[in-house]
Parts: C-alpha cells; structure tokens; sequence
C-alpha cells in the first residue's frame, strides 16, 4: 500500500509514538529525488551506453546475424513491498539500432542499422538493496552489524546486480497496421545479454551504485557514553520510500521494521515539500540530553532524570540546595520571629520540550517550591505577655515563556540544542496565605492559633522569593546529521534538513539537494568544491575522486600514456586540487589500496572512461582489484607531473 502524503498537523499526530519499530534511529529516502540522483550517477556510464551484442540464426544455407547497438536510459525507480528485505526495481529505456546480416551460401549481404522504435522498450530488473563492508557483501535479510567499536569502516549501501535474488524482463510492445512482432521477438532474446553484461562484474569489488553510507566511528569527544555510535543497521522499503533502521546502543529492533505510525492508514515518512527524514528514538534523544546535562553539572549535587509523557519530552533536575531567610524583629513592645528555610531537593525544576502550533520545538522551565512558615509572636503589655502563632503558606510558580530549543545550523550540517534559565530574570510568582490553626500549648503557657498574616510578616514578605540555585545556560553538543559524527546517518547523497519537530522522536525534515552543473563533462566535483564545510582532508577527496569518477581516472591514465603533463595538469586543475603533498597522496593511495586495516574497496577497483580519445582507440578501462596498482605503477611518471603542480 502507497504511503499518503498528509497535512502537518495528520503528520504530527501520528508520530505521537516511537515510530521506528523499536530501533534507534530511521532515514527515510523519497523515490523522486533517488531517481534523480540516480540519473546525474549513471548518465554517461559506459555500463549503459553503447551496449554491443549480436544473434545468430541459420537456416541451412542461410545465416542471418542480428547486431545490435543500444543505450539504457537513467533508471526509473521503484520500491517493492512485498518482500521482507529493500528491494529496488529499476526501469531503464532502450534505445539504438539492430542491423540484420544475410549470408547465403557463403556470400554475406550486409544490412542497413534499423532503428529500434524509440522508448518503447524497456529492461526492468528487480535487485536487492544490500551493504558492502570493506570487501564483504551483506546480501541476507538481516541487520549489518559492525565488528566492534574500533571498527569505523564504513558500509556502503547498494543496488547489487548480481545476486540469485535479481530478476529481469523486458517491457513494451511495438505495436503496427502489420502486427509485426519481431521487434518483440528480438529485444526478448537480448534479456540475456543485458544480463551477462551486468553480472560480468565482480561480486565484490564493483559497486553499481552507492545510494547511501552509514559509518560507526564515533565522534572525538570527552563524553565516554557512545550514546550516538551505531552497532547496526537494516533496511526496509516503503512503497515510493527507502528505509535505514539503525542501532546504536540497545538492541536490534522488529526482524522487519516499518514507519510504525499512530495512524491507521499507511502514511509517508514525509510531508509536502520535502524529500527525506531522519527520525532519532525518543528515548535516545532524551539521554543524550541527560547525559549532556549531568556533564554540566558534574560534581554538583544536582540529578537529572526523565519523565513520562505523550509528546515532546520532559526532564526534571532535583537541586540540593537550600534556601533561609530572618524575618524576625523586635518592634516595641513586640518580639517577631521568623526564621523560614526550604530544602528545593523537595521541588523539581523541570524543562518540557513541546511542538507549538507551528510544530516548531519550544522549551518552558517549570518550577513550584512551596513552604508553611511558622512565626512566633510575644507582646509585652504592661507586664503581662501574650503568646500568638500562625503559618503563612507561601507558594510559587515559575513558568518560562516559550523559547526555541533546536537550530539547525545548515553549514554545519548541525541539529543545535540551548536552553537556559536565569536566576536573576526567571523568578517565580509568589503567594501567600494564611493558614488557620489552633492553639499550641507550652511547658508555662500557650500559644494562641492565628488565622491572618501579621503586619511584621507583610512588611518583608518580598524578601521570601524563591530562586533557583544559580543562572544555567545548556548549550548542547550539536548532532551532526550529514557527517559520520554525532549521528550516523546514511548520507553520500546528503539530506539538507530545513525543519524539525518532536511530536514524540525527533524528526528532521528536508531535501536531497542536487549537485551543482558539471563543468567540462567531468562527472562530479571534489566534496569540497560542492560543500567546502566538510574540506576535512583534501587529500582523500582526491583519491576518492579518482576512484569514484570514471571520467577523472580515465583521463588521467589518458594523458599520462601519452605524455602529456600539461594534460594532466589540466585534469588535476579543473577537478579544484591544490596545495597536495604529492608524499602524503602516494602514502595513503597504499594505505587504501593494499588489504590491510584500512583498505577501502573504493579504491581497489572499478570502470574508468576516457572522455578525450583525440589520440587513442582506449575508451574504457575496466579495473579490476587485482589491478589496483595502476595508479601506482605510473607513480615515477606521473609524481613529477603532480609535484610541479601542487607544491
């Protein structure tokens, strides 16, 4: 059943739960933006272009050879549901030519390239979503788990063609006046050959394409919780939606989770507008909060703990701190005494975390200490002295105008979290009361019970105000939601969150931005020059730029064999590297690429295109791991040439 797409406030109220089955955090991808990205990742992908192949048929004398010529369109895709693990059905067009060679008798005619009747087939493959960890496939429907906390490769999710669980068809039909089916007929013995030229390659080491990556390293940070480092992860799909479930600190959730709403139809995990959703456990989020909270306070005598509720999140601090005041005075004849004094540890300060109507997160302190005040009062009249007593019930309430809890910060690619109170501007409203009570007898005399405020208890009564112990001002460690830090979340296509609310989890809402025109057919641009926030190391960029683009390490090799530095010069320039050591590059191209403890399966192999083949017949390479010394064994030519450049 298709998910619906409803109103914010139908959004909200069905996510009044914990809607990720029991797992610790969910990211939702849209179809639409996937098939977008999608189509920018393949298009001029020698894996889809120019497809070759050719069949034979002989009637005796007479053999009639069909080759054909075609192109696979950007995928189309979709979501099956009927499976109980991500499946991923794509739908490429096919178009080019078929052209029938005769041969009878031994004397050849060859044909004219007929074209295939433009978008009218199609070749639709149904593949599992699966995870590559370092050179391991995880093709079974159960969670990926990473090997241990010092383990921080990261896993790669993928559509993975060659696995007993693909299947393929082809789709169309050529209608005509003639009902001439052999159109039909042909592109139905070329499913064979569409999927020979796909399972060709390597099981391992070819990676169709990466939709996504989840990564456990854990933030550099003093915190020793690992609230936000993940141990696991699965995937599920919701028709029109790709689903990551993951687990960072307890356990595994439902065998085959969903976007477990409220609601009783089956609604999207987005809203109008926006395109993906990343949606941390309510219980997660509120302890990493405690524990951000206990780290302020640490030393002090000060508890936080969390509260039950239905929405939002509540937490309560219990202060151990006390508070006196003297009221007492001797005016004339009279002897006042007053001497209050409140435990807080009796009154918790609780901060509640709410949605407005705007489902924008607020946060209100609340805060009501309250106390009896005894007072004691002896008047001297004319030598005989008259005892009274009462209580004043003083009560209070404290509650802070809404204020805003969340702040994304969009070049940090950050969810920020402040609250504060102040002493000084936060007090709270006070009351007082008598309390009627009765007479109290003493050893020599009693005290008569009072039922009003004395006049010495009024004049200072101001001077009873209750405040909390001392200004507090939370500024929370920020949860990264691109970067493999605070919050691990599949991100190499990453979510541009533009909005949040906590109906019960925290929900990030936004968009899968697409990347910027592609300068001189080059297919992407260094991370850098896309999001320059994240120009953590430059000199992985540009191995993973060779690695990850065809076009980048084809017309390298080019150049290079053909010896032409400025050419390579070129290439290097237009990609936005400088300032490399070319040392360092050399040292971590086999750090990466040898099998060890950090080889990446990224840089063992893959299919690289040259885009200028003004002065060679080479237009693709294909290389396979056991190959991965290519770069390298170019490494006396070409360091020179990259030396001169980037020092």
């Amino acid at each position: 059943m298709s998910g619906t797409i409803v109103k914010p406030e139908e959004f909200h109220d069905a996510l009044k739960q914990n809607v990720t089955d029991g797992w610790d955090m969910m990211v939702a991808y849209a179809q639409i933006p996937l098939n977008r990205s999608l189509s920018k990742a393949w298009d001029r992908k020698a894996e889809f272009t120019k497809l070759t192949y050719s069949f034979q048929v002989i009637y005796d004398t007479v053999v009639i050879d069909q080759n054909f010529v075609v192109d696979l369109g950007a995928p189309s895709l979709q979501f099956d549901t009927t499976s109980d693990m991500a499946i991923a059905i794509l739908t490429m067009m096919i178009n080019g030519t078929v052209t029938t060679d005769t041969t009878i008798s031994g004397v050849k005619t060859p044909g004219t390239p007929k074209a295939i009747p433009k978008d009218v087939y199609q070749l639709q493959v149904t593949v599992p979503i699966v995870g590559i960890t370092g050179n391991q496939v995880w093709d079974h429907d159960h969670a990926i788990k990473f090997e241990g906390k010092g383990d921080d490769q990261p896993c790669h999710l993928i559509f993975h063609f060659r696995n007993d669980r693909s299947t393929w068809d082809i789709l169309g039909h050529c209608s005509s006046v003639l009902n001439d089916d052999t159109f039909d007929k042909q592109m139905q013995q070329s499913l064979n050959s569409f999927k020979d030229h796909f399972k060709s390659k390597d099981n391992t080491h070819w990676i169709d394409y990466k939709v996504a990556e989840v990564t456990n390293k854990q933030y550099p940070t003093d915190s020793d919780s690992g609230v936000l480092c993940p141990k696991s992860f699965t995937m599920s799909s919701q028709e029109g939606y790709l689903l990551v479930f993951i687990t960072t600190t307890g356990k595994d959730g439902t065998q085959n989770p969903r976007f477990n709403t409220k609601s009783k139809k089956t609604i999207a995990p987005i809203i109008n507008d926006y395109e993906a959703s990343i949606v941390i456990h309510h219980d997660l989020f509120v302890d990493y909060v405690c524990d951000q909270m206990k780290t302020t306070f640490k030393g002090q005598k000060i508890t936080i703990a969390k509260e039950s509720t239905l929405t939002g999140a509540k937490l309560s601090m219990t202060m151990d701190d006390t508070a006196s005041w003297d009221l007492s005075k001797t005016p004339g004849h009279l002897d006042f005494t007053c001497k209050p004094k409140i435990e807080y540890k009796n009154f918790d300060l609780t901060l509640d975390l709410f949605d407005n109507s705007n489902f924008e997160t607020k946060f209100t302190w609340t805060w009501a200490p309250e106390l009896d005040i005894e007072w004691y009062e002896v008047e001297d009249s004319q030598g005989i002295n008259t005892h009274q007593w009462g209580v004043v019930k003083t009560t209070s309430e404290l509650s802070t105008d809404p204020a805003s809890f969340f702040t994304i910060d969009k070049e940090k690619s950050e969810l920020q979290m402040a609250c504060k109170i102040s002493r000084s501007n936060d007090k709270p409203k006070m009351d007082y009361k008598a309390k009627s009570v009765g007479n109290k007898d003493a050893e020599y005399y009693t005290w008569k019970g009072s039922d009003s405020i004395p006049n010495e208890f009024d004049e200072d009564k101001d001077d009873v105000q209750y405040l909390v112990p001392s200004d507090m001002d939370f500024v929370f460690q920020g949860l990264n939601y691109f970067s493999a830090q605070n919050v691990f979340v599949p991100g190499v296509k990453f979510i541009e969150a533009k909005t949040e609310m906590m109906p019960y989890d925290v929900v990030l809402l936004g968009t899968m931005p697409e990347q910027p025109d592609e300068p001189t057919g080059y297919r992407t641009l260094p991370r850098r020059m896309v999001m320059d926030d994240y120009a953590t190391d430059p000199i992985q960029d540009f191995l993973e730029d060779i690695y990850s683009n065809g076009y980048f390490m084809g017309d390298l090799i080019h150049h290079i064999t053909n010896s032409d530095p400025e050419g390579v010069c070129k290439v290097i320039q237009d990609r936005g590297f400088e300032n490399l050591d070319p040392v360092e590059v050399h040292q971590a191209l086999q750090k990466f690429s040898i099998p060890g403890p950090d080889f990446d399966v990224r840089y063992a192999g893959g299919s690289y295109q040259v885009q200028d083949t003004t002065s060679t017949p080479v237009k693709e390479l294909f290389v396979h791991s056991r190959y991965r010394d290519i770069l390298r064994a170019y490494s006396d030519y070409f360091m020179p040439w990259v030396r001169a450049l980037i020092c």
